[in-house]
């Protein structure tokens, strides 16, 4: 792998990498250096719920769990969640007694590497020949965005505002999935999820006969199916259509060998298949990943909104296809098709629609090349200084990278405005731990949304109000917490019958609940007290 070129050839590849690394991480290092005594949860504006979501499976692992429970609604339910990605970074935290926080950066830090070693060293070369073209190709895949820094709204009201229509927003800001440096920021199950499909694209592609591609083939299918379904879907459609256009123009002889090609695609329906049974038969099972699944609303924004964050990659595709006339690229149709397919595939009517855009970036990033490889080579050519050379190459970089370099100071930025979404204060994560220690696994926690959404990440207890999607009946749980149950102190019979039917066992009383209205748990006789450490009171309903 790193024979094929110098040494000198490696380092650059490598401070590429390190640069990606370091840039994707940046943000977290920066909100770690000023958490102060408060704990900081490791998240970002594109991942503010989910990387709770993420902790909550790990620290399920590290508790000796292998399938997994949703801890954020309170409808009692059996663990029957697999996720082998969360299950080997559980385990690896429990093993070497890592923090959560620390193993989901560290696992998302070598699953970019992995993905960025096997693009360059390996995928790129389905494209080209040359280092040079590689390197550019590479880079762009990276670090290129759009043009959402301009189109981007007040990233308060963003966040604060509930009903803020998410749909106009820029992709290449906050869509995660739609751009491979925001995958890499977001966590190792979306760069991970990526890398798996383009080793998938790649195996196609070669169209080796040898046994343990098909093998390669399942193993891919059947842990992307169990950790992040919707991607199947994106290997199943984009080869789909590279098979049928294969059929129909025969002349282009993209398939060299059609049963290796279909005997490759039948195990992929197979992988399918079998998480899709798996999936069915727990969700209909448990109403609890039931209604996490009806509420998993991941819809596609608008067509104008992927072509402004696309836009400085789209419109150098008319330039690359001009130039694949006249030299005829190796698998260019296939990226043609690749990119075709998952814009049609984001807006087929399923309500995962934005989910069928991962890795789009990638086969963009790959056509764009063409162009700016171009660009530059005749560039060089001019007779002009060097330092004007430089300066044009390094502008239409910086022109091609800005966005991204945006979202790093508006991750920071928020990490200083609306910080109450990214760190747990102190004496809160002290009574979490308590809670943790001092309860049973299945008694429910009644709170806020906001420190609902924290608990199941570091008390590893279910909780009534939590995730967005992952609570169950969510709309109306936030209605019964926000406008009626803290309101004040009458009802204390039913606010009793209410926890008792749904299975609450403890109240996580701060400041916050305090803003939601005027009750005073103390006299309420249903309740005890069990822990007070002057920020955080925690109360148990009285045994009967």
């Amino acid at each position: 792998m790193f024979n094929k070129y110098s040494i000198k050839e490696n380092v650059i590849v490598w401070i590429i990498i390190a640069v990606f690394i370091f840039l994707t991480s940046f943000p977290y290092i920066i909100g770690f250096l000023i958490s102060g005594n408060e704990y900081f949860i490791g998240n970002n504006i594109v991942n503010l719920p989910d990387v709770n979501v993420y902790l909550s499976y790990i620290e399920q692992v590290k508790a000796g769990k292998i399938l997994l429970a949703n801890l954020f609604t309170s409808e009692a339910h059996v663990n029957v969640f697999f996720s082998p990605l969360w299950l080997a970074t559980g385990l690896i935290a429990k093993i070497l007694n890592l923090d959560s926080v620390l193993i989901f950066h560290l696992t998302r830090i070598i699953a970019a590497i992995l993905f960025a070693v096997f693009i360059f060293y390996y995928f790129l070369d389905l494209f080209f020949t040359k280092f040079f073209e590689k390197i550019i190709s590479f880079i762009l895949i990276c670090f290129s965005s759009g043009l959402g820094i301009f189109f981007l709204p007040n990233i308060v009201d963003l966040i604060y505002n509930a009903h803020f229509p998410m749909f106009i927003l820029p992709v290449d800001f906050l869509l995660a999935e739609a751009n491979t440096f925001l995958s890499a920021a977001h966590s190792s199950l979306f760069i991970f999820s990526q890398l798996l499909i383009v080793i998938s694209f790649y195996i196609f592609l070669k169209n080796d006969f040898r046994a343990r591609n098909f093998i390669y083939i399942l193993f891919i299918t059947l842990f992307l199916g169990f950790s992040h379904p919707y991607d199947v879907l994106v290997v199943l459609g984009v080869l789909l259509v590279y098979f049928l256009i294969s059929l129909i123009f025969k002349n282009f002889k993209l398939i060299k060998n059609y049963k290796v090609f279909i005997g490759q695609y039948l195990l992929v329906i197979l992988g399918f298949f079998i998480t899709s049974l798996y999936y069915y038969f727990i969700v209909r099972k448990e109403i609890a990943l039931w209604g996490w699944f009806d509420q998993n609303i991941t819809l596609s924004p608008t067509l104008l909104s992927y072509l402004i964050s696309y836009s400085p990659l789209i419109v150098l595709i008319p330039i690359s296809l001009y130039l694949n006339i006249r030299k005829d690229y190796k698998n260019f149709n296939f990226l043609l098709i690749w990119v075709i397919t998952l814009f049609f595939l984001a807006y087929l009517p399923f309500q995962f629609q934005s989910r069928l855009f991962a890795t789009c970036h990638i086969g963009l990033a790959i056509l764009a090349s063409y162009a700016i490889i171009s660009f530059i080579k005749f560039l060089l050519k001019v007779p002009i200084l060097r330092p004007i050379k430089i300066s044009v190459i390094a502008m239409l970089f910086l022109f091609l990278t800005i966005t991204n370099f945006a979202f790093i100071f508006m991750v920071i930025f928020a990490y200083n405005t609306i910080d109450v979404y990214s760190y747990f204060p102190n004496s809160y994560y002290q009574a979490a731990l308590w809670l943790k220690h001092n309860s049973q696994p299945e008694e429910v926690i009644l709170a806020g949304g906001l420190n609902g959404n924290f608990l199941p990440a570091i008390a590893v207890r279910p909780v009534y109000l939590g995730h967005h999607h992952q609570t169950i009946n969510f709309p109306e749980k936030l209605s019964s917490i926000n406008k009626w149950f803290f309101k004040d102190n009458k009802q204390d019979e039913q606010k009793k019958e209410f926890m008792e039917k749904n299975n609450l066992k403890y109240i996580f009383f701060t400041s916050r609940e305090k803003l939601l209205g005027d009750y005073n748990l103390e006299t309420a006789n249903y309740l005890e007290r069990v822990y007070d450490n002057g920020e955080v009171k925690i109360y148990k309903l009285k045994e009967l």
